[in-house]
């Protein structure tokens, strides 16, 4: 025989095993009251429920004195079975449609595949818990959490996330990789910046030469001489290409330190993801 009662207190019995006194609506008393596990009974091979004080609960009379009864399952509160959605049912469409007290739509829209998947079908499978919740159904598999999601492997474990079948890629560890990153970037910035003190130096120098080239080539050709006229027209082109350069140099200014741009780059750090 099934019985239907409310959960009214929780202890520890003399074996330290969680048991339940749970009280019907005639306030028939069941006691001790003890959860089944819907996997195995074996070590390490458990499931256990979610059991708490004023949870309806569905209780199986056992043989035995030491476990009286055992918690069969739930009743499930009718603010939470209000919520599961019977959208494409044809018996559900059915009955709206005689009752006309229902919003029952003839066919279920699935969620959007970029879009959280917050509701509860009745084809579903759901399996929640104060706000965290676990769906699988059309929708995929959802998982929901109002804390963290944790998944805990050993040191020589795997997590494997694969498309189609292929899963290739390998997760950097951000911080010892930007590290690492910023040290060669810093390196080159300290080369950069050698090169261009050696250019700005170099300049005035290099300015003079190719003046002085322009004042001969400028003089043969006043002489006369044609071949002096494109070496005249390369010199003037080397003049204005230094002139650019240097400009340039001045005005982009000095690079921005590679240890400043690694400290910014700790603000595009996601605190919601952590991997070893």
């Amino acid at each position: 025989m099934i019985y239907i009662g409310t959960i009214d207190t929780i202890h520890l019995n003399q074996e330290g095993l969680p048991v339940c006194a749970v009280i019907d609506g005639a306030d028939n008393y069941y006691y001790p009251c003890s959860s089944l596990s819907v996997t195995a009974g074996f070590h390490g091979v458990f499931s256990s429920p979610s059991l708490r004080v004023g949870a309806k609960v569905a209780l199986v009379a056992n043989n035995n004195p030491g476990n009286a009864f055992y918690i069969i399952g739930g009743i499930a509160d009718a603010r939470d079975a209000l919520a599961v959605g019977v959208d494409g049912i044809d018996t559900a469409y059915a009955a709206e449609q005689v009752t006309g007290s229902l919003d029952v739509n003839q066919t279920r829209t699935l969620a959007a595949q970029n879009v959280d998947y917050d509701d509860v079908h009745l084809e579903d499978y759901h399996l929640e818990n104060t706000d965290n919740f676990i769906n699988i159904g059309e929708n995929g598999i959802t998982l929901s959490s109002e804390n963290r999601v944790s998944v805990q492997i050993p040191t020589t474990g795997l997590f494997r996330v694969s498309s189609a079948g292929t899963a290739n890629n390998q997760v950097l560890n951000a911080t010892p990789h930007l590290d690492r990153l910023y040290s060669y970037i810093s390196s080159l910035q300290l080369k950069i910046d050698a090169l261009e003190k050696a250019v700005t130096a170099m300049a005035p120098i290099n300015e003079m030469v190719i003046v002085a080239e322009i004042v001969i080539q400028e003089a043969a050709v006043d002489s006369g001489v044609l071949a002096a006229i494109p070496l005249l027209e390369q010199a003037q082109k080397r003049l204005a290409d230094l002139t650019t350069a240097t400009t340039t140099i001045s005005a982009l200014g000095p690079l921005t330190p590679a240890t400043t741009i690694r400290s910014a780059s700790d603000q595009d750090i996601n605190d919601n993801v952590r991997i070893p």
